[in-house]
């Protein structure tokens, strides 16, 4: 099986890609990173201080989740749908600012291009982590 992993480098998605590696049925996981190489880089690294090296099974895929098509040209696009069967995503923007719109760029823009995804792959089974931040200074059970 082949595994696609947004948010890799986020808290919850290092702990979900250190418990992905130990699954003998995937033959290959890509990480989807942004496009700039220097971030990339730095990414990766943050990930192998906390996992170790990661294996050679592991690539990584560039682009940008907040645009149309994760930032691919279409033909592009048309060959990444068909190159994993499984996607987890648990990119997402962890700060605890007032932005709404940069909210919306990496929580809400990803979802369209996933939706686009499945459309064209109704193969690929997505798993979608996410967390959620509260304000405020309540203490205990938040239901």
């Amino acid at each position: 099986m082949r595994l696609l992993l947004t948010g890799a480098a986020t808290l919850a998605g290092a702990e979900v890609l250190k418990h992905l590696l130990l699954r003998p049925e995937l033959d290959r996981v890509l990480l989807f990173m942004p496009n700039d190489e220097t971030v990339s880089t730095r990414l990766v690294q943050r990930l192998e201080s906390f996992l170790g090296t990661i294996p050679p099974s592991v690539s990584v895929v560039t682009g940008d989740l907040r645009l149309p098509r994760f930032g691919l040209s279409a033909a592009a696009w048309e060959q990444f749908v068909t190159s994993f069967d499984i996607g987890v995503h648990c990119a997402q923007r962890e700060t605890k600012d007032q932005d709404l719109e940069a909210a919306r760029q990496f929580n809400h823009l990803p979802i369209e291009s996933w939706i686009d995804l499945l459309e064209r792959n109704p193969d690929v089974r997505l798993h979608h982590l996410s967390t959620a931040f509260t304000a405020g200074t309540r203490h205990g059970l938040y239901t």
